[in-house]
């Protein structure tokens, strides 16, 4: 549980830290976009390959390096700019898959996975909220540091694993992947009629709850379920999207689906969990800009369409994922 407790903190601070570096820039609107475009393809991109160098050697040692190369990303930014973007974008890749595999290697649930991915939202929308206040950011790093200390003190937790590995199930990646497209273009595509100024604060808030609750409810309830209830929420909350209250529990219902799916990747990949992890991640980055793109032509139809095409795709992977392992424990 406390191996728990340091990554989900690891999380928050790589999203936060990384965020706030880029920012303290203090660039234009197009200066700063190319920065983040540079910086989302070094951190998600790149995932999956760092994810099979993981899944080959010790993923608690690539966690440590990471927290390092944040700080040297930080300290790169106001003398050379792109040596800070490198630094930051391949510091939270592989932040992200050796993390993951830590967590999805310690336990067959998924509300470690909802637990693990939920603090990233919200360090990236401190990042954002609070853009220029220094105090947080030193008191972060600080916390950080004594984290990364405890950190080398603290074993892994590891399941017990099978001598026999099954064969990866292409089709079940694929369509999950897919699944995973969908999910980002929404939450790009759907724009929210809310003025506030700490409404990404907030917003951020209610996707790593969404998170959160996603991998407990998933335990309890099951992922066809839980999928269920995160659509419907989904589709009341589209014609209201300048509603404050309801326009959280939207963000909040869509975020539920990222540990099952990031879950059943894992399932699709067994042997590959860092991997797997890495192309959910990198699955993230074509639905996002296409829904930054495309925000503009929105109709409240299309997404209760994607939605629907979604839920069915998840609802599909976990069958056909399901009945797979039981045929193979049979054998």
């Amino acid at each position: 549980m406390f191996m728990i407790a340091l990554l989900m903190f690891f999380h928050f601070f790589t999203d936060y830290f990384a965020n706030y570096s880029l920012l303290t820039l203090g660039l234009s609107y197009d200066g700063i976009g190319w920065v983040f475009l540079s910086y989302n393809i070094l951190a998600f991109l790149f995932q999956p390959l760092f994810g099979f160098w993981v899944d080959k050697t010790t993923p608690k040692h690539f966690v440590t390096a990471s927290m390092v190369m944040l700080v040297i990303g930080f300290l790169l930014i106001p003398v050379f700019i792109w040596g800070g973007v490198l630094f930051l974008g391949l510091a939270n890749a592989i932040f992200h898959v050796a993390g993951g595999k830590i967590i999805l290697d310690g336990s067959p649930k998924k509300w470690p996975l909802g637990a693990f991915v939920a603090p990233g939202a919200i360090g990236l929308a401190c990042a954002w909220a609070f853009k220029d206040n220094e105090t947080l950011a030193l008191c972060a790093s600080i916390l950080a540091l004594l984290a990364t200390v405890l950190f080398q003190f603290v074993k892994p937790k590891a399941i017990a694993k099978s001598n026999t590995v099954d064969p990866i199930h292409v089709d079940g990646l694929i369509f999950v992947a897919f699944a995973i497209v969908i999910r980002a273009f929404l939450g790009k595509y759907v724009s929210y009629d809310i003025p506030w100024v700490y409404w990404a604060l907030l917003a951020g808030i209610a996707a790593g709850l969404g998170k959160l609750a996603g991998g407990f409810l998933a335990d309890l309830l099951g992922v066809n379920r839980t999928v269920i209830l995160s659509t419907a929420l989904g589709i009341v909350s589209l014609f209201f999207l300048s509603n404050p209250v309801l326009s959280l529990i939207g963000i909040f219902s869509i975020n539920m689906a990222m540990p099952i799916t990031l879950h059943l990747m894992v399932r699709a990949m067994p042997g590959y969990s860092a991997t797997a992890f890495g192309l959910a991640a990198m699955s993230l980055i074509p639905g996002f800009y296409l829904g930054v793109y495309l925000a503009g032509f929105y109709t409240v139809w299309l997404a209760i369409g994607l939605m629907a095409v979604n839920i069915l795709i998840i609802l599909w992977a976990n069958h056909r994922l399901k009945k797979i392992k039981e045929v193979s424990l049979c054998q």
